[in-house]
């Protein structure tokens, strides 16, 4: 992969940085999900709270 050139990208020309795709809707929703179930031990917040012992 290190070799891999664009198009119109030879040998002596700057690297473009490589941005990644932005997340699809149903990606954002699967991270939103498991983010919802984090909580903050220090703060309390977020998340379910743990069931009494």
């Amino acid at each position: 992969m290190a070799d891999e050139r664009r198009p119109n990208e030879t040998a002596t020309s700057p690297k473009s940085p490589r941005i990644p795709r932005p997340p699809s809707k149903e990606e954002v929703d699967q991270i939103s999900e498991a983010q919802s179930m984090i909580t903050d031990d220090w703060t309390g917040e977020g998340g379910e709270k743990p069931a009494d012992r």
